[in-house]
């Protein structure tokens, strides 16, 4: 499930935030340790980070492409 954009209170927002700040503190210190002490661990992440990013483009290209080529035909 999605939530929509804006619909969240700003309070909720706010701990929501708060609570998973401790989370990708630890996040960025483990990956930063990691890549120190194995710095072929770069290339992968980065190729992982690609992979996750590029079928979103794709998606998002097509649903451009459609929908011009509808507002086109009307």
């Amino acid at each position: 499930m999605h939530i929509m954009e804006g619909f969240l209170p700003p309070l909720h927002a706010a701990a929501w935030g708060l609570a998973s700040l401790p989370f990708l503190v630890m996040g960025a210190r483990r990956i930063a340790r990691i890549t120190r002490e194995q710095p072929r661990t770069k290339l992968l992440l980065a190729s992982a980070g690609a992979f996750t990013q590029v079928p979103l483009a794709i998606i998002e290209g097509l649903l451009t492409v459609v929908v011009v080529n509808l507002l086109i035909q009307i």
